[in-house]
């Protein structure tokens, strides 16, 4: 919404000593317009990795998480859980980049889109796409 801003005089005075006598100047109406554009910003949602991928895990339905030693590149800690009966791999990252590096890797080496689940910094995958669904609104989405 824009605002304005008008400022009027009318019929003003103004009075100008100099020397030996003064002068009087008259002005008719001055009005100023002045627009207010709101300042377009972005925002940057910042995405925060679970304390404890246990409990995280639980509070989604997905129990008896198990986190896995084994390393893996560009992922800070990854496991199996169980989600109405289904076995579901998750996997956490640091950072938006290391996740995105991460799904842009298994894209590229054959993963599906349509088989992935992604909740902030964690990325799910079910062994069953028909668990894709109802693990999307157990996440909320």
């Amino acid at each position: 919404m824009n605002k304005a801003l008008i400022i009027a005089t009318t019929l003003g005075a103004l009075v100008m000593a100099s020397g030996c006598g003064g002068s009087v100047a008259t002005t008719d109406s001055v009005v100023v317009i002045e627009t207010v554009v709101p300042i377009e910003t972005t925002t940057t949602q910042l995405l925060v990795l679970p304390a404890d991928m246990g409990t995280y895990t639980s509070g989604i339905g997905c129990t008896n998480y198990e986190p896995d030693p084994a390393l893996v590149r560009f992922v800070s800690e990854w496991g199996y859980c169980t989600f109405e009966d289904v076995n579901v791999v998750l996997y956490a990252f640091a950072s938006q980049q290391d996740r995105d590096t991460f799904l842009s890797l298994l894209l590229s080496s054959g993963g599906l889109e349509e088989d992935i689940v992604t909740q902030g910094l964690v990325v799910f995958v079910p062994d069953s796409a028909a668990k894709i669904e109802p693990l999307k609104r157990a996440l909320g989405m």
